[in-house]
């Protein structure tokens, strides 16, 4: 049995065509993404998660990630950490208002 998204009559393939000019396919909060080099910063990832919201003293950010197959598995980043990017590689990036 095959689950799709409202208006969609089939998924899209796992890896985007973007990603053939030496980008890394990676998934952010559910959606496919190209990305240039091969390291991405927690700060990187929230930008793309969240465009225009800057990471201040009022929000709390996490930035989790699944699928790596070099050294880590599963893991949180925190600030300033670097990761090395790797195809299919997911991150969940969360960003709350701390009131």
């Amino acid at each position: 049995m095959s689950m799709f998204l409202v208006g969609e009559t089939r998924r899209p393939s796992h890896q985007p065509q973007a990603a053939i000019n030496g980008r890394t396919s990676v998934v952010i909060n559910g959606r496919w993404h190209a990305l240039r080099g091969r390291s991405a910063s927690f700060e990187q990832l929230h930008d793309i998660a969240f465009p225009g919201r800057s990471l201040s003293t009022s929000y709390n950010a996490t930035v989790a990630f699944r699928n790596g197959s070099t050294g880590i598995a599963t893991g949180i980043m925190t600030p300033g950490e670097v990761i090395m990017l790797e195809e299919g590689l997911a991150f969940t990036v969360s960003s709350t208002n701390a009131s």
